[in-house]
């Protein structure tokens, strides 16, 4: 998860297409939404190889600010 992590950042953007592409073919993008929210929250730790799981489960329980 920690490696992942280190990476999410790249699909927020991805998400933020789906989401739309959900939205114009009527679907929720409910769960799209909030995987690119998720994914938004880990940025900070982009290419951070020292990142740990907890530190990843702290960023989904801060808001960001």
């Amino acid at each position: 998860m920690a490696s992942a992590g280190q990476r999410a950042w790249r699909w927020e953007g991805e998400m933020a297409e789906i989401a739309e592409a959900c939205a114009d073919a009527g679907l929720s993008p409910a769960f799209v939404t909030a995987a690119q929210e998720l994914f938004g929250r880990w940025r900070e730790h982009r290419d951070d190889d020292g990142v740990t799981v907890l530190d990843l489960l702290q960023a989904l329980v801060t808001r960001p600010g």
